[in-house]
């Protein structure tokens, strides 16, 4: 049990190491990008230590990045739209000149 939950502890790590990184990055799609791949693996992490010890309430930790993941893709998405929809009507603008 307890080499499970030292190799768990290593995910965990990773995943808030990942995260804390995150915040030195500049640009907003960088730092949502790997706040998915740091909330995920916390994420994981989260879900092994609920199955490893049935006690242990992790239900906070798999609730918080269950729902940043699917808000930084929504971001990212919506980000990359607005994009797209200023490049096309840049455009739209130099063709009037």
């Amino acid at each position: 049990m307890f080499l499970a939950m030292h190799w768990a502890e290593y995910i965990g790590f990773a995943g808030v190491a990942i995260v804390l990184g995150s915040f030195i990055i500049t640009g907003e799609k960088k730092i949502r990008i790997v706040n998915i791949i740091g909330c995920t693996i916390n994420l994981i992490y989260a879900i092994i230590v609920q199955a490893l010890i049935p006690d242990a309430s992790m239900v906070s930790v798999i609730i918080l990045n269950g729902a940043l993941i699917p808000i930084h893709i929504f971001n990212l998405i919506k980000s990359e739209m607005n994009k797209r929809k200023n490049q096309k009507k840049s455009q739209g603008d130099d063709i009037d000149e």
